[in-house]
């Protein structure tokens, strides 16, 4: 399947394949529940394809063991793997791996060649084609994707050196977007807390009552010694 404009391509681009310019396409697994020593104490990020957000993954609700992963079918992905879902609801959202993790077999793992295409090229190749590529997924009771599809999907790519500029030009601004949300999620935990602080725990009234030598109720007395220093 050829993803292209109706446009020619331009000059010095190719009409490639993903199995062409990768060193690998597979997909994850799911170590099985009934042994909780697959999961507990784990620390090896397992994706699930809720957390694809189009963006970076940088950590994940669950991990698995090291035994996890080698008696099941999930296997260790290389930092700069993209995930793209194949099945359901979630069905052609994206994320790349920011360190090694594993997967479950809902995602469709792609670890690009470095020599002939740029991971977060891409990245945004697929993102920008994901229209076309979810309206590709079938079934009746629940839309999917196979990896025999997927690595026949065919896009135009240009030379490596400005594969990495565009995705360079690209992911800077992806970045500085990330940055800002976390930024601002940091000064939504900082309001909150200071809020709880003010309105509902009274801190600054109960701290200017046990200086002025004033008796609190010992609810009070009791939560401020234990959270702050007077």
């Amino acid at each position: 399947m050829e993803f292209s404009h109706s446009a020619p391509l331009p000059n010095g681009w190719t009409m490639l394949s993903l199995e062409s310019v990768c060193k690998k396409i597979t997909s994850g697994g799911t170590p099985s529940r009934k042994y909780p020593e697959f999961y507990e104490g784990g620390t090896i990020p397992w994706v699930k394809t809720k957390e694809l957000n189009d963006s970076w993954i940088y950590d994940t609700e669950e991990h698995i063991t090291d035994k996890a992963l080698n008696t099941s079918s999930a296997k260790l992905l290389p930092r700069n793997t993209i995930l793209l879902a194949m099945y359901g609801a979630t069905v052609a959202q994206l994320g790349i791996l920011a360190n090694k993790m594993a997967c479950n077999q809902a995602s469709c793992a792609l670890i690009a060649d470095e020599e002939k295409a740029h991971f977060r090229f891409l990245f945004y190749l697929l993102l920008e084609h994901r229209k076309v590529i979810k309206s590709l997924s079938v079934g009746a009771a629940q839309q999917n994707l196979s990896a025999k599809q997927i690595k026949q999907f065919s896009f135009g790519f240009p030379l490596f050196a400005e594969q990495r500029a565009i995705a360079h030009i690209l992911g800077s601004l992806d970045d500085k977007i990330e940055l800002n949300r976390q930024m601002a999620q940091t000064l939504e935990s900082i309001a909150r807390a200071i809020f709880k602080s003010w309105f509902v725990d009274f801190d600054p009234v109960v701290v200017n009552a046990l200086r002025a030598g004033n008796s609190i109720p010992d609810k009070f007395t009791n939560r401020l010694l234990k959270n702050t220093q007077i």
